[in-house]
Order: C-alpha cells, then structure tokens, then sequence
C-alpha cells in the first residue's frame, strides 16, 4: 500500500475538498462528486469521482512521482493528483475540456480575478445592444439561434445576444488564465440558459420549451452566480499543493509518446458505446467560439477514439484481431441487417485498434515497474456482448503489459438503444509495465 506522504497542511486540503463526496454512490461515478469544489463547475457524467484516484493510488506499491491521463476529459486525475503532490500529464482531444482542465490547475490572484469577472459582465450589459448574432456562430447547426430552423432553436435570439456580449469582453482579458476561467464559467451556465439538455447521446428539446422566458438578465445572473461559485472554490483552497501539471491539447493517439517519462497511468477511456463526446459538448464547443466551421467539427470529431459511428471510416481492418474480438467482430457482421447502425462491427475493431495505439504509446513513456490502471466498461449491440476487459487481457501481452489484477466495479445501465438493463459491467484493469 502506497504511503501518500501528506504534510498537516496537504493531507487538510485534501480531506476538506473530499468531504461531501456521497459515499453510497460508487467512486467510479462522478455522481458522487457532482457538489465538490472545482468539480461543480461543469456538469461532466463520464467521469470518476477523485476519491477513485485516492484509492486508487494507496493500492499501488508506493506513491508515484508523475501520472498521465491520456484522456482528461474533466481533469479529475490531474487534479487530485495535485491536491496530492504529485506530478501530471493530461491529454485531452476537446478545446473546451483541456480549457476546464487548466482552469481547475491554475492559480490566481482571487480579488483580481474577481473584478476582472465583475468589469465582463458590467461592460457586456453595457454593450449588450451593439452584439449581433447573425455571424457568431459561424458553421453552427441552423437550429443553434432563433428563428431556427423554423420550428426549433437551441438559444433565443435574446439569450444568443447576452451569450456573445459576454464572450466578446471576455476575449478583451488579457491575462490568458482570467480568460480561460471565465470562458468557463460561462461555458457551465449554457445548458441551463437553452432550450435544450444533454445525455450521453447527444441533445434533446426540453419539455414545453417554447413556453421558456430566459431573457439577458438571466444569463448575466447565471454567469455571476457560476463566477461565485468557482472564485469561493479558488479562495478555499488557495493555499492546496500546486505542483506541476501539463495539458497536452491533442489526439491521444498521436501525442501520448511524446509525454516524457511517468511511472504511472490512471485513465478511463471512452466506452464502445457510441457516445459521440464531440456531439455531447458541442453546445459548448459552438457558442464559445471553439468550433468555427463545419470542417473544424469534424477534425476534432476524427481527433477521438473511434468509438462511435457518426463518422464513417474506410480503413481496412486489423489482421491481428485477438481471438475474442475476431469471434465478436464474426458475430456483429452476421447480425449486421438487425444492429440500429450497420457500421457497429467495424467500429468495434477500430475502437480497440485505437485503444491498442494509446496503450503502445503509454509504455514508451512508462518506467520499468510502472503501472496502468484503466477504469473500462462492457457494451452490448443486438444481443452480442463487447467484453472489454477481456478482449484487452488478450491484447496487453504483445504490447510489452503484464496483467496482474482485472476486477469488477458494478454494473451499467445500458444505453436505450441496446435495450436500457443493468447488465453492462464495468472493470479495472490493472497492468505493470
């Protein structure tokens, strides 16, 4: 059992940052941790809860010196790790999510930060009537500002307007921090100011949405009640280690080899189950400026793992398919006329042909003993299971890993579209280098 080596001070932080997690729910759920400090500032589903990365981390033989998360998605290893002391690396693919990652790693002067929020918010109502949102959005879904399409948008043409005021004067910060933290925080409010809200399938229209009345004012209020909350979380824990933390902006598969040397990896890749994250957040990604054009969307799409199947991929299969994924690709394609995608099998190999990529990368940079652990889960299309866990157990060995532990979690609700019971496992894999 790893010694965390925690001063008075560190080990307080710590303790008091972890203090309202919900210990009933399971520490691979970020709903457990959906009300602590730093992690409410952006809803993220997909995620373990920090006390995950604690646990985890006291299971290893002794404490590691820097870490990797090759997909960071809301930073939680990172930060954890640094309320730890310890050093780390994240790779995350989507602008808006590495930007959340950094705003959680940085440090600020709180005061000045909070009138530089203050002076956005003053100088957006102030110009909020010279904003024009005809050209904002450029590349936009027709639907992302009213009239829509003609029967539906995402935001009102008065919401749209408070929404590009605001992000105009916060591109006028010149501190890049202060910028970022408040793209954030105004990134965190943009579900709650739509029409709209977001699973793990992409957006749908809320009930009665066109009998809504969110107006200017209340998105000026939402921005300021997100600034309080993420400055009150900033002030509180001021005095928390901050040791050294990079965010490699990127494709996990292309950059993970260029990390430099860590002696431990803790991730939880994107599930087979084809969520297209890209979709999930693009709300964000469009009103924020992110995304620009059409074929920016899908350049970050193609960034990803290829774990779902808006996006068709030519590639010729791998010959080297471990034998429990030959058999399930066998399967898929005899079935094809009955899946609700014909492109699953397929997006099945090229998923764990990606997986297999990322994890070649990760033992270049791995030290000798060093460890990997990866949260993964099942996934299910027309009866036949994708047995993760199992079909990585096969796969590690030509890859340089040595499986020491494959452990159970819980169970996954599956997703609608396969049938919505708890039958999915989810599992730790544990290999050493």
């Amino acid at each position: 059992m790893a010694d965390l080596a925690l001063d008075t001070i560190s080990k307080s932080y710590l303790d008091c940052w972890l203090e309202s997690s919900e210990n009933a729910l399971p520490s691979t759920s970020n709903q457990s941790a959906l009300l602590l400090p730093y992690q409410r500032w952006f809803k993220f589903k997909e995620a373990f809860a920090p006390t995950f990365v604690v646990d985890t981390i006291k299971r290893l033989p002794k404490k590691p010196e820097r870490c990797l998360d090759p997909f960071g998605g809301s930073g939680t290893t990172a930060l954890t790790c640094q309320f730890l002391g310890i050093e780390s690396a994240t790779i995350e693919a989507n602008p808006f999510l590495a930007d959340l990652i950094e705003s959680k790693l940085g440090r600020y002067d709180v005061n000045d930060l909070r009138q530089a929020g203050r002076l956005v918010a003053r100088r957006a109502k102030r110009n909020l009537t010279l904003s024009k949102v005809e050209d904002c959005f450029p590349g936009a879904p027709q639907s992302f500002v009213q009239p829509g399409d003609g029967k539906r948008w995402v935001f009102s043409r008065e919401v749209a307007q408070a929404v590009v005021s605001l992000r105009s004067e916060i591109d006028q910060i010149v501190d890049t921090n202060y910028r970022r933290f408040l793209r954030i925080m105004l990134g965190s409010k943009l579900v709650e100011i739509s029409n709209v809200i977001v699973n793990g399938k992409g957006r749908r229209y809320r009930r009665s949405w066109g009998k809504r009345s969110t107006c200017a004012a209340d998105v000026f209020l939402a921005f300021d009640e997100s600034c309080r909350t993420g400055l009150t979380d900033l002030e509180g824990f001021a005095g928390r280690p901050h040791v050294r933390a990079r965010v490699l902006r990127g494709d996990a598969r292309d950059i993970v080899s260029r990390v430099g040397a860590v002696d431990f990896v803790l991730t939880s890749p994107p599930y087979p189950n084809s969520f297209d994250y890209t979709d999930i957040y693009n709300l964000e990604l469009w009103a924020l400026g992110y995304l620009t054009s059409r074929a920016e969307n899908r350049t970050l799409r193609e960034s990803t793992l290829r774990s779902h199947v808006q996006i068709a991929h030519e590639d010729k299969l791998s010959d080297s398919l471990s034998p429990t994924l030959r058999s399930t690709y066998r399967a898929l394609v005899r079935c094809r006329s009955g899946l609700w995608n014909r492109r699953i099998p397929e997006m099945v190999c090229h998923y764990f042909e990606d997986i297999k990529k990322v994890l070649a990368g990760c033992r270049t940079v791995l030290v000798t003993e060093g460890c990997i652990v990866m949260a993964v889960g099942n996934s299910r299309y027309g009866g036949i299971l994708i047995d993760v866990p199992k079909i990585l157990s096969e796969m590690v060995g030509d890859l340089g890993f040595e499986l020491f532990r494959r452990e159970s979690i819980r169970s996954m609700r599956s997703s609608a579209q396969q049938g919505g019971h708890p039958v999915l496992n989810e599992s730790l894999i544990w290999l050493k280098a």
